[in-house]
């Protein structure tokens, strides 16, 4: 039986090169992993911004709702003070893209009521849109509060 060097000198005499095969199959490798890594990489980056916006939207419903039930009763604070709070909280965000929807329950503004601030937000994703949703996603934060007395 041959022991290896002969097989490659063999091959090489033969005109084929068994190195440079290799070279090719690992390169190919590379290229094939490397653009995993980067799908991969892309995914991640967007699925943290999503996120990140998200947050950012339910923390700025929450405070949009605490600004709602502290400013009740004789001079309550009307839907564009509480759209521009909530606003004011989202910081990194387009504000002019950021929709605010308060509502209330029945009996209206009177202590003891239902307030409901309702926050939505159209996110884009950076990567291109035909990997991801086409025209985005419109992110939703709603925040429920008491009315104070």
């Amino acid at each position: 039986m041959a022991n290896r060097k002969q097989l490659d000198l063999r091959a090489e005499q033969a005109g084929g090169r068994r190195g440079d095969r290799r070279k090719g199959a690992t390169l190919v490798e590379f290229a094939m992993s490397f653009l995993l890594f980067i799908t991969m990489l892309v995914g991640l980056v967007e699925a943290s911004r999503l996120v990140w916006a998200y947050t950012t939207l339910a923390h700025a419903a929450r405070r949009g709702a605490r600004f709602v039930m502290v400013h009740n009763g004789r001079n309550p604070a009307s839907d564009t003070d509480v759209a521009n709070v909530v606003k004011d909280y989202t910081i990194g965000l387009v504000k002019d893209n950021v929709t605010v929807t308060p509502t209330y329950a029945d009996s209206g503004r009177s202590g003891g009521s239902t307030a409901t601030i309702e926050v939505s937000y159209p996110f884009q994703f950076l990567a291109s849109p035909m990997v991801f949703a086409e025209n985005g996603l419109t992110l939703k934060a709603t925040s429920k509060t008491t009315l104070a007395q």
